[in-house]
């Protein structure tokens, strides 16, 4: 999964990729995690499959 390369700190409401590859909004091992990509992307919605 592409994730930002900015490492954000767990919050627990950002869903994050962590160095394990979890996808969660939190991990008991990690502190920092990446958000993906398509969260930030500002055209994530063009490319999103209509199901």
């Amino acid at each position: 999964m592409p994730a930002d390369a900015i490492p954000y700190r767990i919050d627990g409401k950002r869903l994050l990729i962590f160095p394990d590859g979890i996808v969660a909004r939190n991990h008991p091992r990690f502190e920092v995690g990446h958000q993906t990509h398509f969260a930030s992307y500002p055209k994530a919605g063009e490319f999103r499959r209509r199901t």
